[in-house]
């Protein structure tokens, strides 16, 4: 999820999944999502395009990461395995 604010200040989380496009208007930014709602929010289209590669980034480094610890789990069972069937 990423954090953005409405006008009058207020926190906004959304899937940005979700996002379909985003246009900017002489006041603010309107994000229209998958299910054709729209919403309005203080954030320029660079702004939210940035948070959305962050959240991205930050899900293909969690994935790495547990990649990387399932396959060290993986390792350690193996060997387990080798030194109490010997």
């Amino acid at each position: 999820m990423i954090c953005l604010h409405r006008l009058r200040g207020d926190e906004l989380w959304i899937n940005p999944d979700l996002i379909v496009f985003a246009e900017q208007t002489a006041h603010d930014t309107v994000i229209t999502l998958a299910d054709d709602n729209r919403v309005s929010v203080c954030e320029p289209v660079e702004q939210i395009a940035s948070a959305v590669m962050q959240f991205r980034a930050c899900v293909l480094a969690a994935a790495e990461n547990l990649a990387t610890v399932f396959t060290h789990s993986e390792r350690s069972v193996t060997s387990n395995q080798r030194v109490g069937g010997a």
